[in-house]
């Protein structure tokens, strides 16, 4: 073997993948046994996840959405008592008649 030939293996050497060849890879994958993510599969889990964490709101959100959920609910109360007592009202004045 000349030099050229010698440095030319040892580039091939340093480009190939460490691990089992690709023929092997899609017989005996270890991302099908469960054992690893493929780079893809990664991602997308990854982009699950904070799609989902995205959606959901924050504590400060839910204080809000709480705090106007009571607010209304007050005001609806305060409309049915008020209903209430103008019914209470009317019937009073129509039983004095």
């Amino acid at each position: 073997m000349n030099v050229e030939e010698e440095e030319e293996e040892e580039e091939a050497l340093e480009e190939r993948e460490i691990g089992p060849e690709p023929v092997e890879k899609k017989e005996n994958t270890l991302e099908s046994l469960g054992y690893i993510m493929s780079r893809d599969r990664n991602k997308r889990v990854r982009e699950l996840r904070e799609k989902k964490e995205a959606k959901m709101p924050t504590k400060n959100e839910r204080k809000v959405a709480v705090q106007q959920s009571l607010e209304a609910r007050k005001e609806r109360e305060k409309q049915v008592l008020e209903e209430f007592s103008q019914l209470l009202k009317a019937k009073s004045k129509s039983d004095k008649k």
